[in-house]
């Protein structure tokens, strides 16, 4: 069902819209390994045009070996402020399955999370030095976390609407 959504034409304005509290300035990270979805693409697309800084999450080696699947023949690649290449390889697996024509062992999803995780130490870093207390959420797991993060859920709550 996933697949069938990120080919659909439309979708990324309707999620979009649903954020009710997107400003100008706000960040806006969309991820997509092979890059040449419609859903990915007019995120991008979208997110610009509401003003938003689009960072790109993509194999820039998968990218470059497929086609657009969206309407206006651009990528990810193509349509974001900034991309952070997960490197790869076309295709995403790198295990080759023996005597058959395929691989498996995607990377995408391990490379991509580390990725993002240090994007977020490094934003962490960059917020301490200027002597500022970065806004974090607590692992639900963690003490007194359900406390910490139910203050964070009252003051954004109209900001992270999933939650």
């Amino acid at each position: 069902m996933s697949t069938f959504a990120e080919r659909q034409h439309g979708l990324a304005a309707i999620a979009l819209d649903a954020e009710k509290e997107l400003r100008q300035g706000d960040i806006l990270i969309v991820a997509s390994t092979s890059g040449r979805n419609p859903v990915p693409v007019e995120f991008a697309l979208e997110g610009k045009k509401r003003g938003l800084i689009v960072i790109g999450l993509t194999s820039l080696a998968f990218t470059r070996s497929v086609t657009s699947r969206h309407q206006s023949g651009k990528k990810l690649e193509d349509v974001c402020d900034y991309i952070l290449d997960m490197g790869g390889i076309p295709g995403d697996a790198i295990i080759p399955v023996p005597n058959q024509d395929f691989s498996t062992g995607s990377i995408s999803s391990v490379i991509g999370f580390t990725i993002l995780h240090s994007l977020v130490c490094e934003c962490i870093k960059n917020i301490l030095e200027i002597d500022k207390k970065p806004l974090l959420w607590r692992s639900v797991n963690a003490v007194k976390a359900t406390e910490f993060n139910q203050e964070n859920l009252k003051k954004y709550k109209n900001r992270v609407t999933c939650m």
